[in-house]
């Protein structure tokens, strides 16, 4: 049994509470606060010391294949992430893309405001901006978590060499890069904090982005069949274990996500100036990386960005983000109605269900393919990671 004295300082107080919860859940998350992806980790350290090949581009396009002659250290990622688990069949998860890009602006809108707001008011933002790589990035960040939406829901996009599988790695690799970096930061307290961009967070992350999503889109009004839902979760299962989250924190569906997620929670201390930084520059850059030029406009649409986040994560945690004093609960009752409308419209005229779908998934790719580069750090994204 994992004992307290071994827990981060910073989350003490929360595992007791979060062992009355679920203990068993409890002690494996707590003890993985200390651990990164030994993989990933091995991958990036290989990458710095083996710069006369792009290795890292060769494994995302040729992969195994092409990395005959790699470190061992990239071979062993890229066979992880070429070995496809018993659980996971491509034809399965049609239903969850369908069901995401019909619905796919309330999903987004449950993703800024609700599951990313919550995953970036944790100890994730110190481990960011300590790296000294976030900068004033919030909209980049903003579209690169939209362009991995967009190419996880994408038909066969998580099969090998498919743009989301490209992406969840890429994502992998850059945590990596941002853990060597933080760690090595002397304004990183290890004792207090465990490792930055831990395992136990990037299982936290994939929970945010998964159960918790489905639930934040349900409170929007988007009504999901089972089939749907259980394709959904298949998706960011699959997209889990290619960004390196251990088996054992890997939900394997949508209640055990939500657990996860719950004990998560519990354990974190309460917001500290980066999280309230990184969760205000989400909401804040949100019209702009839309494309939202008009001030009065981009104003209006924070200001409902802001609404929908109170009510969706709660009045405690909004003015812990020192949150501006909206009317939460009234802006998600009127985007409810709205939506059980539009649900109504869809079932019952085929043509309008179509033309919705195309105009969604338009925009989705707008808001995640403007101004964006590969997703990872230059450095990462040429293979060119210095020691």
């Amino acid at each position: 049994m994992t004992q307290v004295v071994d827990i981060p300082a910073a989350f003490r107080d929360g595992f007791a509470r979060a062992r009355l919860l679920d203990a068993g859940l409890a002690e494996r998350y707590a003890r993985h606060l200390s651990l990164g992806d030994p993989l990933a980790d091995a991958a990036v350290a290989a990458a710095a010391t083996a710069r006369q090949r792009p290795w890292i581009r060769i494994g995302l396009d040729q992969g195994l294949a092409g990395l005959d002659d790699a470190p061992q250290a990239l071979r062993d990622l890229f066979a992880h992430a070429t070995d496809v688990p018993y659980w996971f069949t491509q034809s399965r998860t049609l239903p969850g893309c369908r069901a995401f890009h019909g619905n796919s602006r309330m999903f987004l809108a449950a993703f800024v405001a609700g599951s990313l707001v919550e995953a970036y008011s944790t100890l994730i933002a110190k481990a960011f901006i300590t790296s000294g790589r976030l900068g004033d990035q919030a909209g980049r960040r903003f579209r690169q978590n939209n362009q991995l939406l967009s190419e996880i829901f994408l038909p066969g996009g998580l099969g090998e060499f498919g743009e989301g599988w490209k992406m969840a790695l890429r994502i992998r690799l850059m945590h990596a890069r941002l853990r060597l970096l933080t760690a090595r930061s002397a304004d990183w307290n290890h004792e207090d904090w465990g490792t930055p961009l831990s395992a136990a967070h990037i299982a936290f992350m994939n929970a945010a982005l998964s159960g918790r999503l489905l639930e934040r889109a349900r409170v929007l009004g988007v009504e999901l069949f089972p089939e749907e839902r259980r394709a959904f979760m298949m998706i960011w299962r699959m997209a889990g274990h290619l960004a390196g989250v251990p088996a054992e924190l890997l939900p394997r569906h949508e209640i055990e996500a939500q657990q996860l997620f719950r004990i998560g929670r519990m354990m974190e201390p309460p917001p500290e100036i980066e999280g309230i930084v990184l969760a205000n520059g989400l909401i804040n850059s949100a019209p702009m990386a839309a494309g939202v030029d008009d001030p009065d406009l981009r104003h209006r649409l924070v200001r409902q960005l802001y609404g929908i986040s109170r009510g969706l994560i709660g009045g405690d945690l909004a003015t812990a983000l020192h949150f501006p004093e909206t009317r939460g609960m009234d802006t998600l009752t009127a985007i409810r109605l709205r939506n059980r409308a539009d649900l109504l419209l869809r079932r019952h005229i085929g043509f309008y269900d179509r033309r919705r779908r195309a105009g969604q998934f338009t925009q989705l790719l707008d808001l995640s393919f403007e101004g964006l580069d590969t997703g990872l750090p230059q450095a990462a994204a040429e293979d060119e990671l210095p020691a």
